[in-house]
């Protein structure tokens, strides 16, 4: 990863931590949907109280990557009580689904087959509602199956309860960006605040486009 790259991605991470610090309640339930290493589990973690009924659900398909996050979860001690880690993909049904491991993004996974495949594997694929009911903040960062979480959470993200949905969207790896913000709009949110991978408005070769949409009025955006 070149420079440039590196900077949008601390300028993103730091874009969703500090929306994270400023929203989340001690009896929040947080899902981290792509948990990959679990840099967004861990944070969650930090301002949830399992006395007071937080949760945290990671979600993450690649074995190797959701160990990691089981590990670092249980090294923490504290938060093991409440954190509960899945490998497994969520899409828009369940059922078994194939994985498309990249070479060249390490921990990276999609249900897309790409160029730079290193490996295709057999995963189960699970829709949202079919394990949870209730949210209050979920992440997505699925490598573009993201419209496909989001139909697969939809019955929840359509309730009244769900507060905030931060969406890293890939549209040159899947699904085009306006079907992600339609399906949200479509959930009851405010139509998002969006930016491309530079912190700027979309352009029409973005690789990444950020969402933060919200229900709550109340919500600090960064």
């Amino acid at each position: 990863m070149n420079k440039d790259k590196w900077e949008r991605l601390q300028y993103v991470e730091a874009r969703f931590k500090q929306f994270l610090r400023a929203n989340l309640k001690p009896d929040h339930i947080f899902v981290d949907v792509g948990a990959n290493v679990g840099k967004y589990t861990q944070l969650a973690a930090r301002y949830l109280d399992e006395e007071e009924g937080g949760r945290v659900y990671a979600f993450e398909p690649n074995l190797k990557q959701a160990m990691k996050v089981s590990k670092k979860v249980s090294d923490s001690g504290r938060e093991n009580k409440f954190v509960t880690v899945y490998n497994i993909a969520l899409g828009s049904t369940t059922g078994v689904s194939d994985s498309h491991i990249s070479e060249s993004s390490t921990g990276s996974s999609t249900h897309y087959r790409l160029e730079n495949n290193l490996a295709t594997v057999k995963i189960m694929c699970v829709a949202l509602k079919d394990i949870l009911s209730d949210i209050d903040i979920i992440k997505i960062d699925t490598e573009g199956a993201e419209a496909d979480v989001i139909r697969g959470a939809a019955p929840l993200l359509g309730a009244n309860k769900p507060i905030a949905v931060l969406v890293e969207c890939h549209p040159h790896k899947g699904t085009p960006t306006s079907t992600t913000l339609d399906l949200l709009v479509d959930c009851g949110f405010s139509r998002p605040n969006m930016t491309n991978e530079d912190g700027l408005p979309p352009r029409e070769d973005s690789q990444k486009e950020h969402i933060i949409a919200l229900k709550m009025p109340e919500a600090f955006i960064v």
